[in-house]
């Protein structure tokens, strides 16, 4: 969001979490990484899903209010609507022509919109427009204003000419099945132009998983994704695996199957003998992804095959693996120096240290107390500034949370990473700190409260977990907030790789500071969630924390950070601050953009 004169707060939180010890190579093995067509076993052949889908080359439809036309409803600026050989056809009467038609049956189902293909020519115009409509009921000219005033709207540009061509859209944010009742579609952007539509058609994400090969993808499950391996029923995926001395399979699991889904894991031998099953669980409630952490103590030190597999009732039922990954708690992550611990504990380890950095959007620097205001307006945020250091001047890259963000996570500036303007996403070939802290070994994880910085930005990159603003209980209090309680514990059980760290979860309007504290106990994990109050003092009986207190508006460039601050992998932020060499980074949230404060906080996690 651009900065006003009013106050408002968006947030958003990262985490980077490694397991925390001393001990051999491997750090973490991502399943997803490892992954290849030929590790699939038994698939089922492939079903062809009933589709939802438009055609003008069959019977007309009986009953239907506006059977001459297929079901379709000619909007303003189209005229002469017929079918003719197998197509709707017509002609435009302005530049905004509208189409409609509705569908008729899963208007509650859960499954969401994976794509809206087109099959249709027009003679003149550049752009095709879709948009989805929930109202029981529509107006044509609310639409027109809503679609253009929408920055959601999905469009193409259309090739124009003879020739019929098939034009693939995709939602820019999610689209369950109960809010896409009514299809929009304006067909070209002219007046004058005559258009030809053999077929409009709307991909459900069932449909789509269905219809291709298993492996790995980006599934999110009420609004919290993964890194994912897709499979269905009756397969099985098996990866060898080289274990460290303290391994353990973190993995969650989801389906959007509503019938029931059996996830089985196993290990064996490398060839697959003596085979011991460490998981069979049913889901019975789809859209809701549920945190499984499974001791593989048994195994350490061993190649072994890790085998996932799926069983249900019906063949082709859909499983999702959420960021299934091998963590070792004695590894050390590759390229992050080792430091003496200053614990006088006999017993505590050389640790990675924590590093939280949170974000708090338009957040007025001369309003904060730490900066000279004459209030006490954020003692916590003070509190942090007097237990470290504070950056007096330091310089965002943009005034605005969409190019500044990627500016922070990507080392480069608005020019560079491309990041200019509402719908523009980060380039694949640009490279985040999520990305670079994932190669090492590192659990990322990631709270959004602000569409900019989620996958609409793709600013999921690296991350093996994102919990988008739709997943947070001050959003959505009363909708399948049963998953909520997954959610967020799959947030908490992730940093809670060293058993003891205090996290942010994040909402809009609001941050709460959470502590998980994980007790390891006969291979079991037994979690808590004191007060926020209650956490803080938690935490520092745990922890060993260093603040560094930033308001991040631009005044004069800030260009080095204290040398006692331990440095990100290798990275070079030229955000108003660079960090070059390797440091001691267990788990890092947030970040700064346009005239916002952030804190960075180094945490060394103790033993609990």
């Amino acid at each position: 969001m651009r900065t006003t004169s009013s106050l408002s707060i968006a947030t958003v939180t990262l985490v980077f979490t490694v397991a925390c010890g001393v001990g051999p190579e491997p750090v973490a093995v991502r399943l997803v990484d490892l992954f290849q067509s030929d590790l699939v076993t038994g698939s089922p052949p492939v079903e062809t899903s009933p589709r939802t889908e438009w055609r003008f080359d069959g019977a007309l439809l009986d009953g239907n209010e506006f059977a001459e036309t297929g079901g379709v409803e000619a909007g303003p600026g189209v005229s002469g609507m017929a079918i003719r050989d197998g197509r709707l056809v017509g002609r435009t009467t302005s530049d905004f022509p509208l189409l409609r038609v509705e569908r008729t049956g899963d208007l509650g189902g859960q499954d969401q919109v994976h794509a809206v293909e087109v099959r249709m020519r027009a003679s003149e115009g550049t752009n095709l427009m879709v948009e989805f409509s929930a109202a029981e009921t529509v107006e044509f000219p609310a639409l027109r204003g809503a679609m253009l005033g929408s920055p959601f709207v999905m469009n193409t540009p259309i090739v124009a000419g003879d020739d019929l061509q098939t034009y693939t859209l995709t939602p820019l944010q999610s689209v369950t099945a109960a809010a896409a009742r009514h299809l929009l579609v304006r067909p070209t952007d002219v007046e004058g132009a005559e258009f030809e539509i053999e077929s409009l058609r709307v991909v459900f994400r069932k449909e789509h998983l269905a219809s291709i090969p298993s492996g790995v993808g980006w599934q999110g499950l009420d609004e919290v994704y993964h890194e994912a391996l897709v499979s269905r029923s009756p397969e099985t995926l098996s990866f060898d695996v080289g274990l460290g001395a303290r391994p353990w399979l973190d993995l969650t699991l989801g389906t959007i199957d509503s019938l029931p889904v059996t996830f089985q894991v196993e290990v064996s031998q490398s060839d697959g003998t003596d085979a011991t099953r460490i998981l069979a669980q049913t889901l019975t409630t789809p859209e809701r992804w549920e945190r499984r952490r499974l001791d593989l103590d048994g195994f350490a030190g061993q190649s072994v095959r890790v085998s996932l597999s799926l069983a249900s009732d019906d063949d082709g039922a859909i499983g999702l693996w959420g960021s299934p990954v091998v963590r070792n708690d004695d590894a050390h992550p590759e390229g992050v120096a080792r430091v003496p611990s200053d614990s006088s504990a006999g017993s505590l380890e050389d640790r990675p240290r924590g590093v939280i950095l949170i974000q708090v959007d338009t957040l007025r620097r001369d309003h904060l107390d730490v900066y000279g205001y004459e209030r006490d307006t954020a003692p916590v945020l003070s509190r942090l500034a007097a237990e470290g250091a504070t950056f007096r001047r330091t310089t965002a890259q943009a005034t605005w949370t969409k190019v500044s963000t990627p500016a922070t996570m990507t080392s480069l500036y608005p020019l560079s990473h491309g990041v200019r303007d509402f719908a523009d996403r980060l380039p694949a070939a640009a490279e985040t700190l999520a990305e670079q802290y994932r190669a090492a070994g590192y659990a990322t994880l990631a709270f959004s409260s602000v569409l900019f910085t989620g996958q609409f930005s793709n600013m999921h990159q690296g991350f093996e977990e994102l919990h988008e603003a739709e997943s947070a209980d001050a959003v959505r209090p009363a909708k399948r907030r049963a998953s909520m309680s997954t959610g967020s514990a799959s947030g908490s059980a992730r940093i809670a790789t060293c058993r003891s760290s205090s996290f942010f979860t994040c909402s809009i309007l609001t941050i709460r500071l959470n502590l998980a504290s994980h007790t390891r106990r006969s291979g079991r994990t037994r979690r808590t969630r004191p007060s926020m109050r209650n956490s803080w003092r938690r935490s520092e009986s745990t922890s060993r924390t260093r603040c560094y207190v930033s308001s991040g508006c631009p005044t004069e460039r800030h260009s080095t950070l204290p040398t006692s601050i331990p440095r990100p992998l290798s990275a070079t932020t030229r955000t108003g601050m660079t960090a070059r060499s390797a440091g001691w980074m267990s788990s890092w949230v947030g970040w700064s953009s346009g005239c916002a404060p952030w804190v960075w906080t180094t945490t060394r996690s103790l033993s609990s």
